[in-house]
């Protein structure tokens, strides 16, 4: 079993470390992560035919970047963007209560409360999406990939992309269990998950 301290996980490529200095709750999402548990040329052939974003991902990350400034929540903003297979957006969503709830600060202070009666960004993107026909598009996701929750959501409504960003380590232990999960949902569903190494 691990231990709750940081470890160094040697995946190998080309005589390179691909992921070290994890901790145990980042390394269950990282290792989670890798296609197939592969190493070496499979895992770097895999990234190369189906992880690169494009120049249009990049675009619609900035604006789920964008969108996740408009949450009210103080301590994580979160927001997601769908597109279509011609690159047309169809909904955008952030972080935050129902609509018409009150959502004052004090709210938002108060964890309990908050993690009961917020919605994800990806919820509310999909929420908002006036019950269209989903099948084929994209969400987008910024600053982390989707819990497992929101896995299962964006899944049922038909999207077979999902586009978000590598998770920090503070982000993985915090979340990295869930995000693992979802990983596996997406695998098995069918879902392709495309993660940016470029800064969130």
């Amino acid at each position: 079993m691990l231990s709750r301290t940081h470890f160094n996980l040697g995946i190998q490529s080309k005589g390179k470390t691909l992921l070290k200095n994890y901790s145990p709750f980042a390394a269950d999402y990282m290792v989670t992560c890798l296609p197939n548990h592969t190493q070496g040329s499979q895992l770097e052939t895999q990234n190369s035919e189906q992880k690169i974003p494009t120049k249009w991902d990049k675009r619609f990350i900035d604006l789920a970047k964008l969108t996740a400034s408009w949450s009210k929540d103080p301590s994580t903003k979160v927001g997601s963007c769908i597109a279509d297979e011609d690159n047309r957006i169809i909904s955008i969503g952030f972080n935050g209560f129902p609509r018409g709830v009150c959502d004052n600060p004090s709210r938002y202070k108060d964890r309990e409360t908050k993690l009961m009666a917020i919605l994800h960004a990806e919820e509310n993107a999909i929420a908002f999406s006036g019950r269209r026909d989903l099948k084929g598009c994209t969400v987008y996701v910024w600053p982390f990939p989707p819990c497992s929750k929101c896995a299962s959501i964006i899944i049922q409504s038909g999207v077979k992309r999902v586009v978000s960003c590598e998770p920090s380590l503070e982000q993985t232990e915090r979340w990295g269990k869930s995000m693992g999960l979802a990983k596996s949902f997406f695998s098995e569903a069918g879902v392709e998950l495309v993660l940016s190494k470029e800064s969130n």
